[in-house]
């Protein structure tokens, strides 16, 4: 005998509320395993210039702009050529119309802010200025027609909230040895020249230098072997030289300062350069540093004997 259940009119009444309001709610049902989650749309923040996604349009160049990074988070981490301080960053957007060069120039003056350039996303850093307004120096920028790029200022994290004004310009072309696209060619050695690295950007980090600094490009294809002394001893600041392989080669020979003078000049001996290879020179500096240089490169053997001194030639006969 079946017993049956009586439910009070109350009790009856709530069950039925319960029920309509499960059924008004769609089931949200849990991720299969090994399934792939819906991606995430990324939101722009509520402050222009806070990220990627909320970065402040330049519509057209020339630009002109002042700023300050008071209030800002620091929102990327930078690997680029001019290292990272961690500080408050705000950023920039201007997509290219056409082909183009463009020179960015960044002046703090405190000497505490730096610009990094970025192509499309946050992983290609195309070039940075580390020096702002000093001795001109800038980042220059070969666009693509449809790309989007990012000038991102950043200030150093023991001194942030900085005021800075920022200039995008646009170039008919990038200077002389700018990049190793447009390297100075070096006819034949021995070889001789001098100049300066002020207003050029930082394009190359140097595996024996910890920072960027502002650069200059020169190039050699040998016909035969050959061994090559390379010096920029005595130069007018603490510079740093080294040699690259090809457009795409790695960095062959580094040097930071092994003139031992008063001004930490840099210098390269007894490097080995093969028949029918293109390499690139890349006169730089430590830390940020440029300045006047004066460049040699010559065969071993000229410079070991430009080096032997009368001392060194009576100590043999005594």
């Amino acid at each position: 005998m079946k017993t049956r259940v009586r439910l009070a009119p109350l009790a009856l009444l709530l069950l039925l509320l319960l029920a309509g309001q499960s059924s008004a709610r769609p089931r949200v049902m849990p991720p299969v395993p090994g399934s792939i989650p819906a991606p995430r749309v990324p939101r722009a923040s509520a402050v222009a210039g806070e990220d990627f996604a909320s970065a402040i349009v330049i519509t057209s160049l020339p630009f002109s702009t002042t700023g300050t990074t008071c209030g800002f988070l620091n929102d990327v981490n930078f690997a680029g050529q001019c290292g990272d301080y961690l500080g408050p960053d705000v950023f920039y957007a201007f997509t290219a119309p056409s082909d183009m060069h463009v020179r960015a120039l960044l002046c703090d003056d405190n000497q505490d802010s730096y610009v990094n350039v970025y192509e499309d996303d946050s992983t290609t850093t195309l070039a940075c200025d580390s020096q702002p307004c000093s001795g001109g120096s800038a980042a220059f920028v070969r666009m693509r027609a449809g790309h989007t790029y990012y000038f991102v200022v950043e200030d150093f994290a023991w001194n942030p909230c900085n005021p800075y004004t920022l200039t995008l310009e646009r170039q008919t072309e990038p200077p002389a040895g700018e990049t190793m696209a447009e390297a100075i060619p070096i006819p034949a050695l021995p070889f001789h020249t001098t100049g300066s690295t002020a207003g050029y950007g930082a394009d190359y980090l140097l595996e024996c230098v910890h920072q960027g600094s502002p650069d200059i490009v020169y190039t050699f294809t040998p016909s035969s072997p050959i061994c090559v002394d390379i010096t920029l001893c005595p130069s007018g600041y603490d510079s740093s030289v080294g040699v690259y392989e090809n457009l795409d080669g790695s960095l062959i020979a580094c040097d930071d300062d092994s003139c031992n003078d008063e001004f930490l000049s840099a210098r390269l001996d007894a490097v080995s350069l093969h028949p029918g290879v293109t390499y690139f020179i890349v006169v730089s500096g430590w830390g940020g540093a440029f300045g006047s240089y004066v460049l040699d490169i010559d065969a071993c053997a000229a410079t070991a004997a430009r080096r032997t001194t009368w001392g060194q030639l009576k100590s043999h006969y005594r």
